[in-house]
């Protein structure tokens, strides 16, 4: 193992590191976790204080940083002898999803000379970004912000599920402000966390308040429940009376509003003194729209059908949709694009939405139990009412889609006979594209 103070592995000894990480975590995370989320990344980077692994797909970031991180920090930083901030990123192929629109041509990332704090997205700007009847209040709010108009909401706390668009909107803030010679601190919450803690350890606290509370915009994405860094709450309460008083203004992003996140009160009220709104997802002509857009983008022209298809997609998370429209556009740039094969495409991605929400079978079980109105018990029985065959049919699809082998498939629902299961998997996979309402109460 490296020891403190050594320069960071590259090359053969990075793989080497990391692939000690990875046999740690396969001691503790669950197998079918481990081979959906794990198995195929890849560190990239170790250096300044940060980890750089490549995963499949931001849908696959997303993922880790919400169940994993934590985990996965604390075994890296004990094979590399250091404390390292986690960076996920995606490989660079179309199912890379953006948050809202593609980024643009590439730019230089913002540094501390240029006036910016933290970490930047390049291409995600106002002008990249999809404005419609769920966003339409904090994109205003936001360009008010940014701009500084007399309208000038502060703190602005956006929040709604992952993936909907809410990093973006604060990056875009961001990037205008940089436009205008601004003070901009842009972090992340666990990496306003993370500086803040190596600060104190390295006793450069003053210097890192110095920074923050000085700024003219101070933007947090993804804060979350404190309760583990109580520190760090304290100094993004300073944080913001400061920033406030200097005539400053905050935007903040989460998954909850305030009241929601399990953060002292102090915070809260500070944070509901401005304007809390939520970003909601897109309906279906404004899906319909993205396709056009993301489909024009690619090159491709997709057919009627097939725009009509993604626009009744229940995804949430843009994200989601945007893999749908890569799907599509993939099938159709190798001549298999048609009615049968995209359904069959939108289906695991629809299960794929499914299986993480759940943390085990039981769950999923439940989830698909609790749709059809029967007892989750009921699935594991013999009787055939219709009903009960089509609960048990999607509950084989979705286990199956959560990385269970056939045989326990079979066995968590009742010790089926191996050679019946994947004709049950296939009719639940089809009952799923077959059913709106199904898709949208299991993607809810």
């Amino acid at each position: 193992m490296p020891m403190p103070g050594r320069s960071m592995p590259a090359g053969r000894e990075l793989a080497r590191n990391w692939d000690a990480v990875l046999g740690r975590l396969q001691l503790v995370v669950p197998e079918r976790q481990f081979r959906t989320w794990l198995r195929d990344t890849r560190a990239t980077e170790a250096g300044t204080g940060t980890l750089t692994v490549q995963v499949k797909t931001q849908f696959h970031a997303d993922w880790l940083r919400e169940h994993l991180e934590d985990e996965i920090t604390s075994m890296a930083a004990e094979q590399f002898g250091s404390p390292l901030r986690l960076c996920l990123v995606p490989r660079v192929t179309e199912d890379s999803a953006p948050a809202l629109f593609a980024p643009g041509p590439a730019q230089p990332a913002a540094t501390h000379e240029l006036g910016i704090f933290g970490r930047m997205t390049p291409g995600y700007t106002f002008a990249r970004y999809q404005i419609a009847e769920g966003n339409r209040l904090a994109v205003e709010a936001a360009n008010a912000l940014a701009d500084g108009d007399s309208w000038r909401p502060t703190p602005l706390v956006v929040h709604g599920t992952p993936g909907i668009g809410k990093s973006h909107l604060l990056q875009a803030v961001a990037w205008r402000a940089r436009e205008q010679n601004r003070r901009v601190v842009c972090l992340s919450w666990p990496d306003f966390v993370g500086q803040f803690v190596g600060s104190l350890r390295g006793g450069e606290v003053e210097r890192f308040k110095e920074q923050v509370r000085t700024a003219d915009l101070l933007l947090i994405d993804d804060l979350r429940d404190a309760a583990t860094a109580p520190k760090s709450v304290e100094e993004l309460s300073a944080a913001i009376d400061a920033i406030r008083s200097g005539q400053g203004a905050i935007l903040v992003s989460a998954e909850l509003p305030p009241k929601e996140l399990g953060l002292p009160q102090r915070l809260v009220s500070r944070l509901e003194e401005g304007l809390v709104v939520e970003v909601q997802a897109f309906n279906s002509d404004e899906r319909r729209r993205f396709a056009e857009w993301r489909s024009r983008e690619s090159g491709a022209t997709l057919p009627e059908w097939a725009l009509t298809r993604l626009a009744q997609f229940p995804a949430q998370s843009v994200r989601v949709l945007a893999g749908a429209i890569n799907a599509a556009i993939g099938l159709q740039r190798t001549g298999r694009l048609d009615e049968a094969r995209l359904d069959a495409a939108l289906t695991q991605l629809i299960l794929e939405m499914v299986a993480p929400g759940c943390r085990d079978a039981t769950g999923l079980i439940e989830r698909v139990a609790a749709y059809f109105s029967v007892g989750a018990k009921d699935l594991e029985g013999r009787e055939r009412t219709a009903n009960l065959r089509d609960a048990r049919a999607v509950a084989a699809a979705v286990l199956r889609h959560e990385g269970l082998s056939v045989a326990e498939v079979g066995n968590r629902l009742g010790h089926r006979a191996k050679g019946t299961v994947p004709g049950l998997i296939a009719r639940g996979e089809a009952i799923i594209s077959a059913d709106p309402q199904l898709r949208g109460r299991l993607t809810g």
